[in-house]
Order: C-alpha cells, then sequence, then structure tokens
C-alpha cells in the first residue's frame, strides 16, 4: 500500500547517487521533517523532527544530486511506504524493523525559506543521435509553421 504525501523539512544527510541493477539512476537522503504544534501562552513549539528515507529515481535523481545539499529547506511530494527490513549481526542474529519511506515524485527547495535559482539541466547530444534531433527539430518546425515536407525542404536549403 502507498498514501501520497507531501513533506516539508530539511535535508538530514548528503545525498547519494547510485545506481539500480538495471543502470537506473537513484538519489537518496534522509528528510528531518520537524513536529511543529502550537502551544497556548507559548506559540509554535519545536517537537523532535521525524526523519524519513527519501529516494527519487531517473531524471528527478539526476538534479536532486545536482541540486540538493544537506541542511536546505525542501519540499517533498510522492508515495509513503513503510519498509521492513532485517540486518545480520555479529554471532548470526538478526535484527529487524521498520523505516518510513518517500519514494518522491517531486523535490524543490522550499521558498518560504529562502531563494533558489533554476536552470535546466544541459541535454548531451550523441554523435549517432544528432541527425536524428535535427531531423525531429525540423520536423516539429514544419508542423508549428504548417508547412508541407517539401516547403520545409526548400526553406531549410536556401
Amino acid at each position: 500500500m502507498s498514501i501520497p504525501v507531501t513533506f516539508m523539512g530539511n535535508v538530514a544527510t548528503e545525498v547519494k547517487s547510485l545506481a539500480t541493477a538495471t543502470g537506473r539512476q537513484v538519489a537518496v537522503f534522509r528528510l528531518a521533517v520537524p513536529d511543529r504544534r502550537w502551544i497556548k501562552g507559548k506559540g509554535w513549539v519545536d517537537g523532535d523532527p521525524t526523519f524519513l528515507a527519501v529516494s527519487a529515481f531517473g531524471q528527478l535523481a539526476a538534479n536532486v544530486a545536482s541540486s540538493v545539499k544537506r541542511g536546505e529547506p525542501v519540499v517533498v511530494v510522492g508515495r509513503l511506504r513503510m519498509s521492513t527490513w532485517q540486518k545480520a549481526l555479529d554471532g548470526g542474529a538478526t535484527s529487524s524493523g521498520q523505516s518510513l519511506e518517500v519514494e518522491a515524485s517531486h523535490v524543490g527547495h522550499d521558498l518560504m525559506r529562502g531563494v533558489t535559482t533554476f536552470s535546466r539541466p544541459v541535454v548531451i547530444i550523441e554523435p549517432e543521435d544528432e541527425a536524428a534531433a535535427i531531423a525531429e527539430g525540423l520536423l516539429r518546425q514544419a508542423e508549428q509553421e504548417g508547412l508541407s515536407d517539401g516547403e520545409l525542404l526548400s526553406a531549410n536549403a536556401a
């Protein structure tokens, strides 16, 4: 079972960039989510934080690894899961437990707590893909301008 959630907190660890067995990029970090409570006469008071494991995959993982640093305030949107784990101990014994994990679909800096500068990731085109990328660009241009294939070829030949 998974539950859609949004968390606001501070990145508690350095972001680790990993890869799955199939080569898919993964970024993982721990998120400290403060427990804030309103106490009459005192106002908002911070309690003990809850720590969550956050994982992001694919392009989001690459962007998180390049953008997010320990201590920064972030907003994480994703799906909450309870993970059960076992760990081998010395002497053949095992230890087991559960932890809360978030599989992130979105991660961004919390702009209520600071400013950031946005930039799109650079896309590197491999030489063998360059011709295909040029052709796709020309087709998109033709669609936008309402040109036929012949008109497009003569317009780009000039």
